[in-house]
């Protein structure tokens, strides 16, 4: 994060079809449950913004006062444009 322009972290979740799987997913999930962007880390930037593809996962991925705050996120400029190139899209397909 540090001096950074933009950043886009992710934090992927492994998907479970049993409860052994749930188990081992959960201690995945776990051993990176400091793996958060939050208010400190977007500090270290260089008047960073925060960009995620979306869905973001909240309190998993990033912190409320991140995603929310106009002076970092970019999150929902992001999903508006995605709507705009699925239409696009679309449209292009469809005729």
């Amino acid at each position: 994060f540090f001096d950074t322009k933009a950043s886009s972290p992710k934090r992927f979740f492994q998907p479970f079809n049993s409860k052994v799987e749930k188990e081992g997913a959960m201690e995945y999930q776990n051993r990176f449950k400091d793996w958060i962007c939050t208010q400190e880390f977007m500090d270290l930037t260089n008047k960073g913004k925060y960009m995620h593809c979306g869905p973001a996962d909240r309190g998993q991925e990033v912190v409320d006062e991140v995603i929310d705050n106009p002076n970092y996120s970019l999150y929902f400029e992001q999903a508006e444009n995605r709507l705009h190139v699925q239409k696009a899209v679309m449209s292009m397909v469809m005729g």
